[in-house]
């Protein structure tokens, strides 16, 4: 299995959002997270690290998720 970089932003949410939401991702805003896979489940962007740990999980409705080779 080959591990990617991958550049995650916030995607800008509705002021509705901002009053409900409360998440520890909320000031994203084009963070790399390394040497990891990608899996997709139920409009969720699960981040798993080469050592097996979880390094992030983003709601696709909510975080733009960008496979990243750097600049």
């Amino acid at each position: 299995m080959e591990y990617q970089s991958f550049k995650v932003w916030k995607i800008n949410p509705s002021k509705e959002e901002l009053d409900e939401e409360i998440n520890v991702y909320k000031n994203i805003h084009g963070e790399v997270i390394n040497r990891c896979i990608l899996k997709v489940e139920d409009n969720t962007a699960i981040l798993i690290g080469d050592d097996g740990l979880i390094k992030g999980v983003f709601s696709l409705n909510h975080f733009y998720i960008k496979n990243w080779m750097g600049n």
